[in-house]
């Protein structure tokens, strides 16, 4: 399977007269795993970045977080809990221009429960994606270039939020706050690896209400997830 490859295009710079080819491509934020709070390069035209290649693995992961009992009218009794289900999509393509790995992830097909008004499927500060965490990155790998795909270039409804925390251990820990039930778009790390493996390197949390009004948390790990490797 091949991604889509972009054609660049000429832009006029603003104040100028002429128009400039854009020969350059966009850059990623550059992530070091030193602790530090990073923000992905927005990306609003892929043509523009090194991020077009050949897609040489893509899975969906299914998963399922919460608990969740419905209300019960005929005693009164509220809904307790919350559920979210869905699937995390783990991407690996070779950049046609660098010639080097590009990891991309994203959720999916998310159904929350309880949903909120007017939509089942969508979430709500009653239940929603919290905490999300990769794992895996050896420190020969950092820096790293970092992207958040506009949903003008990806599927998905939400962007992916800011690196938390780059861990000095090689984990990326994410602080979201996820309702669409279309997922996210694609957070996108271009590396210096020419190879990738598999494993256990996400970690979700879920967060709902219980009858108190109280938020609980729920968490799982999911496998088949593609990090660099030697």
């Amino acid at each position: 399977m091949r991604r889509r490859d972009f054609t660049l295009s000429a832009i006029a710079m603003a104040g100028c007269q002429t128009v400039t080819p854009i020969n350059t491509p966009i850059a990623g934020t550059m992530v070091r795993n030193d602790g530090g709070i990073y923000a992905p390069t927005r990306v609003t035209d892929v043509s523009r970045t090194d991020l077009a290649g050949t897609v040489i693995y893509d899975e969906i992961i299914p998963f399922s977080l919460g608990s969740f009992t419905p209300a019960n009218p005929a005693t009164g009794q509220p809904h307790n809990g919350g559920t979210v289900t869905g699937g995390f999509q783990s991407r690996v393509t070779r950049s046609t221009n660098r010639g080097t790995l590009i990891f991309s992830y994203r959720f999916r097909d998310l159904v929350f429960q309880p949903g909120a008004t007017g939509n089942p499927q969508k979430g709500s500060s009653a239940s929603f994606i919290e905490l999300v965490t990769l794992s895996g990155f050896d420190a020969g790998f950092f820096p790293m270039e970092a992207f958040n795909i506009d949903p003008s270039q990806s599927l998905g409804a939400e962007v992916w939020g800011a690196i938390g925390t780059a861990h000095t251990n090689g984990s990326l820990e994410f602080n979201s706050y996820y309702t669409e039930p279309e997922g996210t778009t694609f957070f996108e790390l271009l590396t210096k690896a020419t190879k990738y493996k598999t494993g256990k390197y996400l970690h979700v949390s879920h967060t709902a209400q219980d009858l108190a009004g109280n938020n609980v948390l729920s968490a799982t790990g999911l496998d088949r997830i593609a990090v660099p490797t030697i």
